[in-house]
């Protein structure tokens, strides 16, 4: 039985993508796990959810420009998708975070090492 290297899904022997979520099954060698073995990872602490909420009120703040969305949105849900998957996020995001989505969220990412 192969498993997603992804989320841990039960994949099918002939599956060229996972069933679950989309990822790429490699040619099975990466794959193969043991069920006891698969683990999910799912990162969501104190700051995190901090971040989340400083990142939804400057959203709603922009709102009232919409030129400031075009960004905003887009970035707003990058960084959701990184803090919610446990990869970090990258300090030029960070940076622009800063510049053009809110100052606090901004400020929230880059003081944060694990983030």
């Amino acid at each position: 039985m192969k498993y997603c290297q992804n989320c841990g899904a039960e994949i099918g022997d002939n599956d060229v993508f996972c069933g679950a979520c989309g990822a790429k099954v490699d040619d099975g060698t990466n794959c193969r796990q043991n069920q006891a073995q698969t683990v999910v990872t799912y990162k969501d602490d104190t700051m995190s959810t901090v971040i989340k909420v400083f990142l939804v009120l400057s959203c709603i703040a922009a709102g009232f420009t919409i030129i400031g969305l075009a960004w905003c949105i887009p970035m707003t849900v990058s960084i959701f998708h990184s803090l919610n998957e446990g990869r970090k996020v990258s300090t030029a995001m960070k940076v622009c975070t800063l510049l053009f989505i809110g100052l606090v969220p901004g400020i929230l990412l880059l003081c944060s090492d694990d983030l």
